[in-house]
């Protein structure tokens, strides 16, 4: 009896043990599945990581390579200038020997050969020899007497007389400046006076030992077509201005004598025969001013009206 209960206990767990197995394979084989396919997942992850590294090296060895033979062949091509890094030394000829196809060889700035070399030098222009200041020719001295043109229409000069003062005669300034123009001044002689004429760029229109004559000189504001100085044994002694209209016209003396009449006051007045008329004016000493509007003859048979104004001493 024991033994038939031992056995149906035996029974009862292998059939538990069966059921239990047959139950656990399913999940088992499941898990397996899960874990082959994780593991072929990840081999062919792997195989196919490793194959993308070999392709990379061999991009980059490939590239590599392909980047030398490029600065290789930049450097071996003709023509083309070689890299900073890599600049061969300068020989005096380029890498490839320098050749272009249909053009001679160009040569380095350091070799250049000089220009025109086998030009001659342009023979040197002649110029005559300077002289030295010794060798120069002195200047040509100036006549003694240049003769003053007869031009028409200038007066006929009469004799002059100087004025005298009347012992009545008081001036109304204390000193007057009965100077002669043209920068000159009373008692210089013939020779420094037509010099500082010159040098002044007045006309000179002629002279002799003891008048010099002008032309075109600008004097109180205005334009004297002549003027003449006078000469003396003791130089300078008297100045004149001549200004001419063809008909009797009074405003130039007018216009003069109010000038004077401002600054010495009245004068002492003449009248002159043909509606002329002569105002003196007398300062210090033996200076005096007139002014004289009268009819005259001219070069040419022809009368004309003159003001003139003489400064003298």
């Amino acid at each position: 009896m024991s033994y038939f209960c031992a056995m149906k206990k035996l029974m009862r767990n292998l059939a538990v043990v069966f059921l239990a197995v047959t139950l656990a394979a399913p999940e088992a084989l499941a898990q397996r599945h899960d874990r082959g396919a994780g593991e072929n997942n990840r081999t062919e992850r792997r195989i196919a990581n490793a194959r993308k590294s070999s392709r990379r090296e061999g991009s980059a060895r490939h590239n590599g390579a392909s980047d030398k033979n490029k600065k290789d062949n930049a450097v071996n091509r003709p023509g083309r200038r070689p890299e900073p890094g890599n600049r061969p030394p300068q020989t005096g000829n380029r890498p490839g020997n320098n050749v272009r196809p249909g053009r001679p060889n160009r040569p380095e700035p350091g070799n250049r050969p000089p220009h025109h070399t086998n030009r001659p030098a342009p023979p040197a222009r002649p110029r005559p020899p300077r002289p030295a200041p010794s060798m120069r020719p002195p200047r040509p001295p100036r006549p003694a007497i240049m003769h003053r043109p007869m031009r028409p229409g200038r007066p006929i000069m009469r004799p002059w007389v100087r004025p005298v003062r009347p012992a009545t005669w008081r001036s109304h300034v204390n000193l007057f400046y009965g100077i002669p123009m043209f920068g000159l001044r009373f008692g210089m002689s013939v020779t420094p006076s037509i010099d500082l004429l010159y040098s002044n760029g007045y006309s000179i229109d002629g002279y002799d030992t003891n008048t010099v004559y002008l032309r075109n000189v600008n004097e109180f504001g205005y334009m004297w077509p002549d003027a003449t100085l006078y000469y003396g044994p003791s130089g300078l002694v008297r100045t004149q201005l001549l200004y001419p209209t063809a008909v009797y016209d009074l405003s130039r003396y007018n216009a003069i004598y109010s000038d004077l009449y401002d600054a010495y006051g009245a004068p002492m007045r003449v009248s002159l025969p043909g509606g002329g008329i002569r105002s003196t004016w007398w300062g210090d000493g033996n200076s005096y001013i007139q002014l004289e509007y009268s009819s005259m003859d001219t070069y040419g048979n022809k009368a004309g009206f003159f003001t003139t104004l003489t400064f003298g001493n």
